[in-house]
């Protein structure tokens, strides 16, 4: 079975990248060939389908690339505004709502509008949520299982999304337990409840 064009064409221009850029890190990699084939956003995967990481050094890593993730956008319907819109931009511009891509963790996708929506409707009731209950309870309600919920939990606060907090436990004062609220400072979660 032979492979799809744009795959075949996607070895030589990634070795030609890395000529152009000697040597820096996967991210310089990542951004010229986000320019170069307008995609979002652009993962390389090794063998096992684990992310390389953006920092490490590109020399070293060449050679362990076997998987490439990119992420394309999507144009979805829409009106063409006047010759310029408010911000004097050009007519030729759409201007459209579209929904919110869901953010990728392995195999599986994260709704991260769902998950700051659903825990933003506990917070109101309760307050901060006790890290079990998300993982346990909240999480797999939502479709995940508690170890996509586990990871989803570190993702959301390494994203900024939510912040942990130990507490003392209300039902075991000697086991200090581990909060979860919404970090209503960033924008991502202000523009999901907006």
């Amino acid at each position: 079975m032979s492979e799809p064009e744009y795959l075949q064409d996607l070895r030589p221009l990634i070795h030609q990248k890395v000529e152009e850029l000697g040597d820096t890190d996967l991210t310089a990699l990542q951004d010229v060939l986000c320019d170069e084939l307008g995609a979002d956003e652009i993962e390389f995967l090794d063998a096992f389908r684990r992310v390389i990481h953006r920092r490490a050094p590109l020399h070293e890593v060449l050679a362990r690339i076997r998987f490439v993730n990119v992420r394309m956008p999507v144009q979805l319907g829409g009106r063409f505004t006047p010759e310029h819109d408010d911000n004097g931009r050009d007519a030729d511009r759409r201007d459209y709502n579209a929904p919110q891509r869901p953010a990728r963790m392995g195999d599986a996708q994260i709704d991260e509008v769902a998950i700051i929506r659903e825990m933003d409707r506990l917070e109101q009731r309760n307050g901060p949520s006790w890290a079990g209950f998300l993982v346990k309870t909240m999480l797999p309600r939502l479709g995940y299982s508690t170890d996509e919920a586990r990871h989803i939990l570190k993702l959301l606060e390494v994203r900024g999304l939510t912040v942990s907090t130990r507490r003392e436990n209300p039902r075991n004062p000697d086991r200090p337990a581990t909060f979860v609220e919404l970090n209503r400072n960033n924008p991502r979660v202000a523009e999901a409840l907006g």
